[in-house]
Order: structure tokens, then C-alpha cells, then sequence
């Protein structure tokens, strides 16, 4: 059974949920089908080990730099968003 803990919204149904799996804990991408009365989990999203979310932590600032070179990312203060020249996307 899993346990949540925290949950961040991303955008477009997107949640980061940070959540208890087996007594491991786990960082869930998910995609969810938001209604009006309540909200259904898709299949569509990843389940990371603590262990993968410190190696992707890690590289993080090499893939910002990596972004940077190829379009002019910017990472707006605030709300963490990326921007391809005038259009701007979510980060996930």
C-alpha cells in the first residue's frame, strides 16, 4: 500500500508526490485524469528509488547547462518553468 507524504502540482494533471512503497521511500511522476469530483491515476509516470532521486539531483546542474546551450533556457524565479525563447513550457 502506498503511503503519501507530500505532493507538488506541475501542471496538466502532472504531480510530483513524494510517497511510502513497500516501507522504501519514493519520488512518483505521475499523470492524473483530473474530474470534477475527484481525481483517477494513470499508468503514465515513473516511481524513483531515493537512491535515483540523489543520482538525478546530482546531475542536475549539467543537465541545466545542457538546456541552456540548446535553446535559451532560463528557469523563471518562482515558479520553476522553463523558457524556449517565447514560449514557455513546464519543466516536466
Amino acid at each position: 500500500m502506498s503511503n503519501e507524504r507530500l505532493s507538488v502540482a506541475l501542471e496538466n494533471g502532472r504531480f510530483a508526490k513524494v510517497t511510502m512503497w513497500q516501507n522504501e521511500p519514493r519520488l512518483d511522476l505521475r499523470q492524473w485524469e483530473i474530474g470534477q469530483t475527484n481525481n483517477k491515476l494513470t499508468k503514465k509516470g515513473i516511481s524513483l528509488k531515493l537512491h535515483q532521486v540523489k543520482t538525478l539531483n546530482n546531475g542536475m546542474e549539467s543537465i541545466q547547462e545542457s538546456l541552456k546551450k540548446k535553446r535559451g533556457f532560463e528557469v523563471a524565479s518562482g515558479d520553476e518553468r522553463l523558457r524556449f525563447g517565447s514560449k514557455r513550457q513546464p519543466l516536466c
